[in-house]
């Protein structure tokens, strides 16, 4: 008999075992495609992300967003602390394609038309030393000598209005040169170098052809302008002795300081006396900026004083409402560390192109709910009786600041996401393995243990199990978990993706349409530091063999 119950107890613990880890290994790792940035699959250069990071995503019926964190354009201009890109494309297999970024909405824009661009300049586009919000369409220097020219075709600024427009060498707010028509109809070469004002030369009336160029291999520019676009006239040379502007683009822009709005044409537009093709403008030229214009990408969450950046660590749809979970970064310290101010929740009503802060839902400084992975419980095939969770319950798998923290669990149901008093923290389980729920998340306790990264969670039906993926600071890999519950308990982790394979990574953010075969075959974003960009991966997960 006690041979008996032994082997009972062996069978017992065996199934046990067998129940509690189908995830036996990770294979056929493949880089599906690049995101964004240059050489992409998405042209998002278009949107000026030329750098960006994180991907994470979610849905709203047949809408996917993608929201990425501190984002810049070419050169590292025209920097925002996050962005959104959306798609109906659910087919991962061969990259996903996004149909746009959300952009701003009555700003200033433009318009191609053969060798013509319309710009329309709002009311308050200026540029400045700490102000960046003038329509510009640049392109990067050609190398050796080189020019740019343009014919301002018209002006509808009023006689007196606050605008300067023209050509434009723009190397970011602390340097820049713009070369061009005046509100009081004249002419002017002036900017910011090296943060402080210059103005290099004067005209006093207006001439339809523009011009700088670098002579001989120089740091000089020389400003020209001509009634014919045959005959120059120059006008003031600058010698950037100290080489600010040796990574400047170049290209065609205009400002405005508090008069009106007007419309600018340009005309004519030539390199090196070689006029653009219509198709070349489109190509060669990239919109820079403003972030809240709209051609680029716009900034959604803004920072708020004294912090340093805000970025998005997951988002969730709720009822046609859109949600971000964002944490106010204000230091960064050594690699993996970082501190943030608060993290909180922001709301869009209008499908992501306006977002309100919920000044109400807010977790402090020290919080373990600093970054989150949201995960709906609708997921899950058969909810267990008993836990206090429905089909309109929201998980978050939270971690504070930083990448060296434990994983925490806290939920709320959907309807009353915006209620700070009705999210509830994972307490532990009572004498019958029933979760338990606190109003304190003093109460919270770790489901996962240190070090956890950004981390994202979902129910995979090929394993019948939650899986969390994460990036571990210490072996600096991305890792994979299971578990029968999003309490727990989690199996131990498998490697999803070695750092040795791919330097600088981290992410492994996930989306429950991103599956074949049920989950058998995964799709997720994964950042790599260096190109900063974000990249579509899949592996395949093997099950034990019960």
């Amino acid at each position: 008999m006690i041979r008996v119950a032994l082997l009972l107890l062996s069978v017992v613990l065996i199934s046990s075992f067998l129940l509690a880890t189908s995830l036996k290994d990770v294979t056929e790792l493949e880089m599906v495609a690049k995101l964004t940035g240059p050489n992409a699959i998405n042209n998002t250069l278009k949107y000026d992300v030329f750098g960006t990071d994180l991907g994470h995503s979610f849905n709203d019926g047949e809408i996917t967003y993608f929201v990425f964190g501190d984002t810049f354009g070419i050169n590292k201009t025209n920097w925002r602390k996050n962005v959104m890109a959306f798609t109906t494309d659910q087919d991962p297999s061969d990259g996903i394609i996004f149909e746009g970024f959300i952009t701003g909405d009555g700003a200033s824009t433009y318009a191609f038309s053969d060798n013509t661009v319309r710009l329309n300049v709002v009311k308050g586009a200026d540029l400045w030393s700490s102000v960046d919000l003038a329509p510009k369409l640049l392109k990067s220097q050609l190398p050796g000598e080189w020019s740019i020219e343009t014919r301002i075709e018209s002006n509808s600024a009023p006689v007196g209005a606050t605008n300067l427009c023209g050509l434009l060498f723009f190397s970011g707010v602390q340097n820049w040169i713009m070369w061009g028509h005046l509100g009081n109809r004249t002419m002017e070469a002036s900017g910011i170098i090296g943060g402080k004002f210059v103005k290099i030369a004067e005209v006093a009336s207006l001439y339809p052809y523009l011009r700088i160029e670098n002579r001989l291999f120089s740091n000089t520019y020389v400003f020209s302008y001509s009634q014919d676009g045959e005959n120059w006239i120059e006008a003031g040379t600058f010698d950037d002795k100290e080489g600010f502007l040796n990574s400047a683009r170049y290209g065609i822009g205009a400002k405005e300081w508090g008069t009106s709005d007007y419309e600018v044409i340009f005309t004519d537009i030539a390199e090196n006396s070689v006029n653009f093709s219509a198709r070349e403008l489109r190509e060669a030229f990239y919109w820079g900026g403003p972030g809240e214009s709209s051609g680029a990408a716009k900034e959604l969450i803004h920072s708020t004083p004294g912090d340093i950046t805000a970025i998005p660590t997951n988002g969730v749809a709720v009822n046609s409402r859109l949600y971000l979970h964002y944490m106010m970064v204000n230091y960064w310290g050594e690699p993996g560390r970082w501190n943030t101010s608060y993290s909180g929740l922001a709301v869009s009503k209008n499908g992501g192109r306006t977002w309100d802060v919920l000044d109400s839902v807010k977790w402090g400084s020290e919080s373990n709910f600093a970054q989150v992975g949201i995960a709906k419980a609708s997921q899950w095939p058969k909810i267990p009786d008993g836990c206090d969770v429905n089909s309109d319950t929201l998980f978050f798998f939270g971690i504070p600041s930083g990448r060296f923290g434990g994983v925490k669990l806290m939920k709320v149901d959907g309807e009353e996401i915006e209620k700070i008093d009705a999210y509830r923290y994972f307490s532990g389980l009572d004498n019958s393995g029933i979760p338990q729920w606190s109003s304190k998340e003093e109460d919270a306790e770790i489901i996962i243990e240190a070090p956890v990264g950004e981390c994202s969670a979902m129910y995979n039906h090929f394993l019948g199990k939650w899986i969390i993926t994460y990036l571990n600071e210490q072996s600096h890999d991305l890792e994979i978990r299971e578990s029968p519950n999003p309490w727990g308990p989690w199996s131990k982790p498998h490697q999803l993706v070695s750092s040795r394979e791919y330097s600088g990574l981290y992410g492994a953010f996930l989306n429950p349409l991103f599956v074949e075969n049920d989950g058998e075959y995964i799709y997720f974003t994964m950042s790599l530091w260096t190109p900063y960009n974000v990249y579509l991966m899949k592996v395949r997960l093997i099950k034990q063999e019960v």
